[in-house]
């Protein structure tokens, strides 16, 4: 915090003199006129009804943007969670509406013009960067159902007739390697163009396992290739077709427990209960984390000028497939105990015996003495977990709409997106041999599943949309828009009814394979197997803004959204799952086999203008959004195995404000500013009613930004260039249950006051040099090394939170050559 405040004022200070400074008139140097078109069609960002941050391609450059973690930390109100359980896996959370775990996105992924589905795209390396907007508030209007909470639109630069060559090469601590290779120029002159790019990375990891012989426990490798081809056969046609393979190599399940029961306290110590913010994290698994991630992407887009309008197409196929393997977290139940199976392996215990004759101390407040064990343990008792998440998708759009140069403007058009889905997650038994990585393996196998989730989920969704905008004067402008959603939703269960396992749940006295329960809790009460199941989830999406420019310099809107966000199905068996947890702990959740869709209606007035010349730009917004059917993700760990599933918060009311700023304080110097704050409140919620009151999950209370971008040039070839930024996040809750005690499995209660997330921020600093045909830059990311909590997952019947830290500081270098 003292940093924090020392960046605060220091950053206050100098907006003071640039204050000051700018009343004397300015000198030439302007900022260039932003245009934005996220809201599909190219305006100027003062007169559009959104609340947007924009990252112009020199901005992008400068910050050295490669990923979508390194925007969302320029970008007011929007904070994101990735890579801590999968490398797949980014948890965005738009002004207190999140992209929950295991469902679909809360915001639009916009590439070039085309709309991408798979929530696990957006984890991916941005290259040859154009433009990035970040919209904020329901764009259901404009691009469906996953985009209640926002878009980010991400525009690449197209190929031409200038040829382009170029390398970046970056280099850094631990391991750290970046290379990025574009080709682009033209293949037939003004007519046919493309683009290629290679990038690869590889990062060794900042924590290590010190049972495993210090092997990283965050590592990942990734290589991608993009390709491009633009077809210009005549000049009122227009074909854009891209290509996009890649694979990734990670860790997973980056997390250490840290338990909350007080009542423990006496006997094992206070890291019994622990405050997440104080743990200090130590790594003992005997399974070494692995997560692999394959993708590929193909778009064909059409553009046609009608003279009188444009008829735009796109058809897309995307297909990413994800699978990993991780330590388990069952050691503390004993279901891999050597008394609690008949197979005759003698395993766990031995186990536990030669680590700790091996001279391993187990993380405090593990104590085998007392049979007190948590997840990832050195031993095989907390056996092994593989989950696997593949999605192939397949969408396209129609879209017809008027000039824009009139004072009517318009647009329609349909949607069509086609969805096969894979969730497995297996739980199994950790003998000490290599796990055979399937999701079912036999009980007599080398690692035998012990429970199983497996299903197939097939979604089709079918949307109808129209929009219009109409000059009423030329200052005052408004815009109405209409998108309706149908998403028609299958679910079958993959797992072999006849399958057991001879770990959970065993039935007392029994001996023989039958007389034992069956892999899926949910196939106890349908033994033929689980029947399929299907349901339609279906929803309005209006748009209305009101836009009014008094003076150039000045527009004032008004907006009102309704969001949507389709609903969908839990692996199946997990109803059944968790009201045996409920009935197990005495705790009062409820969770089903489908949860509902999340809508939302939200309300913003904004202004947007410029001083001086357009010296200093700024836009002001305040905002008020009721949120029915929140869609949460929580993690169970208990007598009944390992679960992730999806539930509703029936009604939470979010409001708050955002502010943002640039200003060119010297003809060398600009400074950029921004914050939002977020008041929540869950005012309804079934599925754990005494949460009733508390804070949105996953939801910081403020999100904000500060940044100084120099560049002075020293001779007529070379300038010098910095670029400052830090970024700092409020206080965060990540469970609905927070200052409150729960029923656990150990028979006393669990209080989870200390699973908040401080507040924390972090500093970025990059410097170097540019010429006409390199750049080279020296980077410092998280300056004060700052080791902040990246996500917490309480896990309130298990009596404590599962903890993930963010990223140390990184020093390196960066070579960039234009050949």
């Amino acid at each position: 915090m003292r940093s924090l405040t020392y960046t605060i004022l220091s950053s206050s200070a100098l907006l003071a003199c640039s204050a000051a400074w700018a009343q004397v008139p300015p000198t030439p140097g302007k900022s260039e006129e932003v245009i934005v078109t996220g809201l599909r069609r190219s305006q100027t960002l003062q007169k559009a009804p959104v609340s947007v941050t924009v990252l112009s391609k020199a901005t992008l450059q400068q910050v050295g943007v490669k990923r979508a973690t390194d925007f969302v930390a320029l970008t007011p109100g929007v904070s994101i969670v990735a890579n801590t359980a999968e490398i797949g896996d980014s948890q965005v959370n738009i002004r207190g509406i999140n992209s929950a775990r295991d469902a679909e996105s809360a915001f639009a992924f916009v590439l070039d013009g085309v709309l991408i589905p798979n929530p696990a795209a957006f984890n991916r390396e941005f290259a040859d960067l154009s433009q990035i907007e970040v919209l904020k508030g329901p764009q259901g209007a404009l691009y469906g159902r996953n985009a209640e909470a926002g878009a980010v639109v991400v525009t690449t630069v197209p190929p031409s007739n200038d040829t382009d060559a170029s390398i970046k090469t970056g280099v850094g601590q631990y391991g750290y390697f970046y290379n990025l290779s574009t080709l682009a120029g033209p293949i037939v002159k003004d007519q046919l163009f493309g683009r290629v790019s290679v990038d690869y990375r590889d990062f060794h990891g900042y924590d290590t396992n010190v049972f495993l012989h210090n092997k990283s426990v965050d590592n990942d490798t990734a290589a991608d290739i993009d390709g491009r081809l633009v077809y210009t056969p005549t000049d009122d046609w227009k074909l854009d077709f891209k290509a996009r393979v890649g694979r990734v190599s990670a860790a997973s399940i980056d997390y250490n427990a840290v338990f909350e029961l007080p009542a423990f306290t006496p006997v094992f110590g206070p890291t019994v209960n622990e405050n997440v913010n104080a743990h200090q994290f130590e790594y003992v698994n005997n399974i070494q984390p692995e997560n692999h991630q394959g993708s590929a992407e193909f778009s064909l887009k059409a553009d046609h000028d009608l003279g009188w309008g444009k008829l735009q197409a796109y058809v897309l196929y995307s297909n990413i497939t994800n699978n990993l393997l991780s330590d388990g977290t069952l050691a503390t139940f004993g279901f891999f105990d050597n008394a609690n199976n008949v197979t005759g392996r003698n395993v766990c215990q031995a186990s536990q015996a030669a680590a700790l004759a091996g001279g391993l101390r187990y993380p405090a407040p593990q104590n085998p003495a007392f049979g007190f064990l948590g997840p990832y343990t050195a031993s095989t008792c907390d056996g092994y977990q593989y989950q696997v998440r593949n999605e192939a998708d397949v969408s396209t759009e129609i879209r017809v709409s008027s000039n824009t140069d009139q004072r009517l403007r318009w647009s329609g058009g349909f949607y069509y997106l086609h969805i096969d889905r894979h969730v497995g997650v297996s739980v199994g038994d950790d003998t000490g041999a290599p796990i055979s990585q399937n999701l079912d393996n036999p009980i007599t196998s080398r690692s035998p599943t012990a429970q199983l989730f497996d299903d197939e989920f097939t979604t089709n969704v079918f949307a109808g949309f129209a929009s219009s905008e109409y000059s009423i004067t030329p200052e005052l402008v408004g815009s109405a828009a209409f998108r309706y959603d149908v998403e028609v939703r299958d679910d079958q269960s993959l797992v072999p009814p006849g399958d057991r396992q001879d770990f959970i749940n065993v039935v007392t006295g029994g001996a023989a394979k039958g007389e034992f329960f069956p892999l899926n809790p949910g196939l106890i009460a349908d033994p033929g197997g689980i029947p399929s199941a299907s349901k339609t989830f279906q929803a309005p999406e209006p748009r209305v803004s009101l836009t009014w420019t008094p003076v150039p310099t000045l527009s004032l809107y008004a907006t009102f959204g309704i969001g949507f966000k389709s609903g969908g199905f839990n692996p199946a068996g997990t109803q059944a799952t968790v009201a045996n947890i409920a009935a197990e702990t005495g705790s009062n959740v409820r969770v089903g086999n489908t949860y509902d869709k999340e809508t939302s209606d939200a309300f913003e007035l904004g202004a947007k203008g410029s001083l001086l010349q357009r010296r200093i730009s700024y836009q002001l917004a305040a905002y008020y959004t009721q949120v029915h059917g929140m869609q949460f993700n929580e993690f169970f760990s208990s007598g009944q195995g390992l679960l992730r599933v999806d539930s509703n918060i029936d009604r939470v009311d979010l409001q708050g404000g955002e502010a943002a700023m640039q200003a060119r304080a010297l003809d060398w110097l600009d400074v950029i500013a921004g914050i939002d704050v977020t008041g929540s409140e869950i005012l309804k919620n079934l599925s754990r009613p005494d949460t009733v009151g508390n804070k949105s999950p996953y939801t910081p209370a403020y999100t904000g930004n500060i940044g100084f971008a120099a560049h002075q040039k020293i001779t007529d070839r070379f300038t010098l260039i910095g670029r400052w930024d830090t970024n700092f996040v409020g206080p965060t809750w990540f469970h609905t249950v927070q200052r409150q005690y729960e029923p656990t499995i150990f028979g006393a209660p669990g209080y989870y006051g200390g699973a908040e997330r401080q507040a924390f921020s972090q500093t970025n600093l990059r410097a170097g040099i540019a010429g006409p045909k390199f750049e080279l830059v020296g980077f410092i990311q998280n300056l004060f090394n700052k080791r902040y909590l990246a996500e917490v997952i309480p896990a309130p019947e298990f009596g404590g939170s599962f903890a993930s830290q963010g990223p140390a500081r990184l020093i390196g270098a960066e070579l960039t050559l234009h050949l």
